[in-house]
């Protein structure tokens, strides 16, 4: 991992974090380099227990889950900036067993439907303060005992309130931060991929197209060549990741029934150990052919399994990763009604997010926008975004102005030998023959703006 920063941006330790919604990854800038965290915090899986003397994060969480789900909270990002109402919703469709209430200020508040103590109750902004701390503590063993003190957060555009950017940054209080920055994970992302193909550190990308499929939701955002002019952002829950798992969770449900006669989908502990082993799934198909699911007790006395194939797992999706592809046009259609000043067309596309790593997705978009899609990205996807917020970090505690930020350089993309990735053809014939002006059409890029504009 290597990306140029300039001399101003030099300075003390500074940790981007890319906070997401399922997981949590961190990207440490110190003397001019970017450094990965230690294994034990890249990522951390965003899941949290409540536990004495001392709380549990990441994946030892995530396995106690299944055991001391009583005492269990995951995605806690999920909950930043939600009405009460809201809140209360996300966590019955994702089988959470929270509940949750408002404080004299309004802030939410929550703790474990199980949980013996009934007075008992916790912020959202105390649990993201404890990830907060294993991220601190992670970069500082590589830091020579310098500490970090200084934190840049990433939260999609969306998220991005005036109560969430207040939590947050009493959370970086509580965790030992000195100094938090906010920032939105798109422009994040488009800086991190910026210095990974520039020779400098530069602002500036060509008019592109950013489509970020994260856990909760697929994010689309369209930029021109400056990024720092207005970026026309949308969102849509319809198309998470959590949609692919659901699609995989029905499926082994039905047939949970058909072989036992039983109805589990009533029963929140054995939908939540369902839905581990849908998320494992859906992540082992990603580089392997196959996968063997096993549940135990997902009712009293009876197991499940199921053997399932990379084709199979692509045909339950596929009509989803249609209407997933028809979003994207639709918002291509659209973004002009938006921002007028926008290119009609893109010069590339990027895909990032644990999206980005399931097959059908990846090969679906490369082949809808064939010729501009950018291929080389897939292998920063996970940490392109801290990756992005650490730069924006250092320039932003140095006090650099926009100018200084935005230096108008144009991004070079040595185009390289694509190869057809397999794309599943019953999928690719039902796109063509039911959106034929669905893909994009290849064409050259346009040359440098006439001017720079400074922002």
């Amino acid at each position: 991992m290597c990306a140029q920063v300039s001399a101003e941006s030099l300075g003390e330790p500074i940790l981007g974090i890319d906070f997401g919604t399922s997981k949590v990854c961190g990207i440490l800038h110190q003397d001019g380099a970017l450094k990965p965290l230690p294994e034990r915090a890249d990522p951390i899986l965003a899941y949290f227990i409540r536990d004495a003397p001392d709380n549990v994060t990441g994946e030892e969480a995530r396995s106690r889950s299944v055991e001391e789900e009583k005492k269990c909270l995951f995605y806690p990002m999920a909950f930043l900036g939600r009405t009460l109402k809201d809140a209360r919703n996300f966590a019955e469709a994702s089988f959470a067993r929270l509940h949750f209430r408002e404080d004299d200020q309004g802030k939410l508040q929550f703790r474990t439907i199980d949980d013996t103590d009934k007075e008992d109750w916790s912020t959202i902004d105390s649990v993201i303060a404890e990830f907060l701390k294993v991220m601190k503590g992670a970069a500082e063993e590589l830091t020579d005992g310098r500490p970090v003190t200084r934190c840049v957060l990433a939260l999609t555009q969306g998220m991005i309130t005036a109560e969430g950017t207040e939590s947050l940054q009493l959370a970086a209080q509580n965790a030992g931060f000195t100094g938090c920055h906010v920032v939105s994970a798109e422009e994040a992302s488009l800086r991190g991929i910026a210095s990974n193909f520039t020779r400098d550190s530069s602002f500036a990308v060509r008019p592109c197209m950013l489509i970020d499929i994260g856990y909760r939701a697929t994010h689309v955002t369209f930029c021109d060549s400056t990024v720092k002019t207005p970026l026309v952002f949308k969102s849509n829950s319809a198309f998470g990741g959590h949609t692919f798992d659901r699609i995989l969770m029905n499926h082994c449900v039905q047939l949970f029934r058909g072989q036992h006669g039983q109805e589990v989908s009533l029963n929140e502990r054995a939908m939540h150990r369902l839905r581990l082993a849908c998320e494992d799934t859906k992540v082992a198909l990603s580089h392997a052919k196959f996968h063997v699911m096993n549940v135990q007790s997902l009712s009293p006395g009876k197991h499940f399994s199921l053997r399932i194939t990379q084709a199979e797992y692509e045909e339950l999706c596929g009509s989803t990763a249609i209407n997933l592809l028809r979003y994207l046009d639709k918002c291509r259609l659209g973004k002009r009604d938006e921002d007028p000043n926008l290119p009609i067309n893109e010069d590339k596309v990027f895909l990032i997010g644990r999206g980005s790593r399931v097959p059908l997705l990846r090969n679906l978009i490369k082949w809808a926008y064939s010729g501009l899609y950018e291929e080389r990205v897939g292998a920063i996807a996970d940490t392109v975004t801290a990756m992005g917020a650490a730069l924006l970090g250092a320039d932003h505690f140095a006090g650099l102005s926009a100018t200084q930020q935005t230096n108008q350089m144009w991004t070079k993309f040595t185009d390289g030998d694509e190869t057809t990735a397999p794309v599943l053809d019953t999928v690719k014939k039902e796109i063509s023959d039911s959106e034929p002006n669905l893909p994009a059409v290849k064409r050259q890029a346009p040359g440098p703006p006439s001017q720079s504009t400074d922002i």
